[in-house]
This record gives structure tokens, C-alpha cells and sequence, in this order.
């Protein structure tokens, strides 16, 4: 049984983390409290036992955000992932069996279908009243700056940096607005230079520039980094009422 555990790609997956870890002298309540992760998410990985990480980019995310935490190159941990998951699920690979045609009854049914939903569709929209156009919407949205204060002037404040113009991503979240006039939230990240990692709350989001949407509302702890530079933090405040954020930051090289 023990034989067949260590040849278990996952398992030797989890041993790979587990040893960085152990390496670095980091706990996994540590590593949580760092890349905000659960504890159980951590240890789940450790053992190799995937069925208990949320599967997509959430699970490729904290694979990330643990390697980062251990000292370990978050592409070769996602490798690592990747092999493990490839030995296990070969299907996955396999070409997808073919489609028969549906018969003509089958077919009619469709069509006079996707009529009504086209009609019912039509209806609705001639109904519908007015609504408020994406610029205005965006434009009360977004919380004014006070220019009077020290604290919102970036000369007179260079930890606080005025935020990136972001009218083209803003018109398009406002044209996502659901039926009660509710605009999703938009984080908007810049650096000079470009092409810098992002990490959200713990979980890698890509590279700048980088448009983030459909984020929960609370704070959020954003972390810049980039090869030869000072890596950057800051935090923004996402809310019903101020759905929208914008950070632009300017890196400075390693001494």
C-alpha cells in the first residue's frame, strides 16, 4: 500500500511542496496567514489530495501563492502540478467522441424554440424603460477625489499615487450591469514598467497592465512584483457603493 501511495503522482506532487516548506522552516499556519489561504487548502496539498482545492485557476492560484510563500519558482510548481495531473487524467487528452445529427422533428423543435426565446427577447426590450448611459453610470460610480486634501495629492504624497485613467474597462463594466442597475467591481492595476506579476489577497492575477472584475467587496490587498525591481503593496477598498479601483504604481530597481 505504502509502494503504491509513493508512486502516486500527487502524492510525490505534495512531498515536493512539503519539502520546500519544511526547507524555508515555515508552518502551514504561517504560510496561511501570509497568502490568506486556508490552512486546509495547504495541507490538502501537502498530502496531494486535490478532490479538497476548489479545480481551475483557484487551484493553480494557491499552488502559486504557496510556492511564492516557500522560496520555490511558481512556474515549476505549476509544471509539477500540471505532470501530476497529466499522469492521472490521460482521458483528458482524448479526442471528444462526435455529435450525431438530430433527427428532423428534433431539429423543427429547436428552431421554433430559439423563435420564441428571439420573440419573448424583442418584447422585453421594447419594454424595458431608460436607463442611465455607461459614462454617467461609471462617472457617479466612482468616489470623487477632494483636491484640497494632502492626502489625495500625489506630490504631496508619493506613497499614495494618483490612480490610472480607466474609461474604456469602466464603460465596458457598467454595459455588465445586471437587472437592478448594480455595477460588477473593476480593479484596475498599472506599473512603469509594465509586465509586472499581480497578486490579489494571496492569489495571482497576471500581469500588468491588468483588468480584474466581478471581485467581492471588502479590502484587498494588492502586491506588485517584478525580476530587478522593489516589489510594491497597497491595499484598495471595493464597496457597493464604490464598486471601482484603479492603482498605478512606479517600480524602482534593486540596489
Amino acid at each position: 500500500m505504502a509502494t503504491a501511495l509513493h508512486h502516486n503522482p500527487l502524492v510525490r506532487f505534495g512531498e515536493f511542496l512539503r519539502t520546500a516548506r519544511e526547507r524555508s522552516g515555515l508552518t502551514l499556519q504561517q504560510i496561511a496567514g501570509t497568502t490568506k489561504i486556508p490552512c486546509r487548502h495547504l495541507d490538502a496539498l501537502e498530502h496531494g489530495d486535490l478532490s479538497a482545492v476548489p479545480k481551475g485557476p483557484y487551484r493553480r492560484g494557491e499552488v502559486r501563492a504557496f510556492a511564492e510563500a516557500v522560496g520555490l519558482d511558481q512556474h515549476d510548481a505549476i509544471a509539477h502540478l500540471d505532470e501530476a495531473l497529466g499522469a492521472l487524467e490521460p482521458e483528458a487528452t482524448a479526442p471528444a467522441p462526435e455529435l450525431l445529427d438530430p433527427s428532423p422533428s428534433r431539429t423543427m423543435q429547436i428552431i421554433v424554440l430559439a423563435g420564441l426565446i428571439v420573440l419573448t427577447a424583442l418584447a422585453l426590450w421594447r419594454r424595458a424603460p431608460s436607463v442611465v448611459s455607461p459614462p454617467e453610470q461609471f462617472t457617479n460610480a466612482l468616489p470623487v477625489a477632494d483636491s484640497q486634501s494632502p492626502a489625495n495629492d500625489p506630490v504631496a504624497n508619493p506613497s499614495n499615487p494618483a490612480p490610472a485613467s480607466v474609461p474604456a474597462a469602466a464603460a465596458a463594466a457598467s454595459e455588465e450591469a445586471d437587472d437592478s442597475g448594480a455595477v460588477p467591481s473593476l480593479l484596475v492595476v498599472s506599473s512603469d514598467p509594465a509586465g509586472a506579476r499581480v497578486v490579489v489577497d494571496g492569489i495571482g492575477r497576471g500581469t500588468t497592465p491588468l483588468t480584474i472584475r466581478f471581485l467581492p467587496p471588502g479590502e484587498k490587498r494588492v502586491r506588485v512584483l517584478l525580476d530587478g525591481f522593489v516589489s510594491q503593496e497597497r491595499t484598495v477598498q471595493l464597496t457597493a457603493a464604490s464598486p471601482h479601483a484603479a492603482l498605478h504604481l512606479e517600480l524602482q530597481r534593486l540596489q
